[in-house]
């Protein structure tokens, strides 16, 4: 089986699960108000256990934070980019939101891990560097940054707010109570009992199996074909950027570093990944208009089939 044959089959799979969900909605099997719901159980239950154990049981080293660092300025440059791109195209403060979101940190670990063990199937460092790569230098950021994105830019947030009236929730959630707690295990290597661990292990496992199936949910809940309108635009610039942009930048940088080949392919195959399923779910959460997140999102899993072959290709 070769790469793009893995790569159409993970996109697929997710397409047709949600749309699945959103026919299941036109049949009311879910009504829009539940999407909060499930939001609420990812941020609030299943992702900081996740990151937790991410942290705890990982120990960075020099080569791999320099790796990291490139995935994650990577995203920041790029988020900070699709601000003034979104500006261009609208004034509407929750797409704004959610175009930066759905533009910036892309689903790593949901549809890069497969390809990774395509490209690399005999390397299981490779494995372990995407992992990390994915977890700390995509998926830390996504959860830290993309909240404060959703809070700020969302329908909750008084004309008058201040951003550290954003953020001292955020400083209060249980997402930042688990990075904390996390980096304190790995920093000082805390080892806590076999049975203690494996058991934290097993916790983490079985609520990260739902991650896919309930942000899927959450997207096909407020996915809406009118929602298509007026967001074409949007749509195509956020794929330019999510999955042509960043690349390019990471490119550059892992030139600028110095980084190994192998290293250098592994960092693009990441970074050229489709917007992250969870950004819907954040958007939800903070009003943050879910359904132009949603719409972005779901091109950009069809969008992928085709720019993730291209991109890997040019670079």
């Amino acid at each position: 089986m070769n790469v793009q044959l893995q790569m159409f089959e993970c996109v697929i799979s997710f397409a047709i699960l949600v749309s699945i969900i959103f026919y299941l909605k036109t049949k009311s099997f879910f009504v829009e108000s539940e999407g909060k719901s499930f939001s609420k159980l990812l941020i609030e239950v299943v992702l900081p256990a996740m990151i937790f154990m991410q942290l705890a049981t990982h120990q960075i080293s020099y080569p791999q934070f320099i790796l990291i660092l490139i995935m994650l300025l990577s995203g920041l440059i790029t988020m900070l980019v699709s601000y003034f791109v979104a500006k261009i195209f609208t004034t509407d403060r929750g797409k704004i939101g959610a175009f930066m979101i759905t533009s910036s940190f892309g689903s790593s670990s949901l549809l890069g891990y497969p390809l990774i063990q395509m490209v690399f199937p005999n390397n299981p460092e490779a494995m372990t560097d995407a992992i990390l790569i994915s977890e700390i230098g995509v998926g830390l950021p996504l959860f830290i940054f993309c909240p404060l994105v959703a809070m700020w830019f969302g329908k909750e947030r008084k004309s008058d707010i201040k951003f550290m009236q954003i953020l001292l929730p955020y400083l209060k959630s249980p997402v930042f109570f688990a990075l904390i707690l996390g980096l304190i295990f790995s920093i000082f290597n805390i080892q806590p009992g076999a049975v203690v661990m494996n058991t934290m292990k097993s916790l983490a496992q079985t609520l990260g199996n739902g991650i896919g199936l309930l942000s899927c949910v959450v997207l096909g809940i407020y996915l809406k074909p009118k929602s298509f309108k007026g967001v074409l635009l949007l749509i195509l610039f956020s794929a330019i950027l999510e999955m042509g942009f960043q690349p390019f930048i990471t490119s550059v940088q892992a030139s600028l570093f110095g980084v190994s080949d192998i290293h250098r392919k592994i960092l693009i195959f990441i970074s050229s990944m489709p917007a992250a399923i969870l950004g819907p779910v954040f958007t939800v959460r903070y009003d943050c208009a879910p359904d132009t997140a949603s719409v972005i999102s779901y091109s950009h899993i069809i969008l992928a089939l085709i720019s993730i072959p291209l991109i890997n290709l040019l670079f």
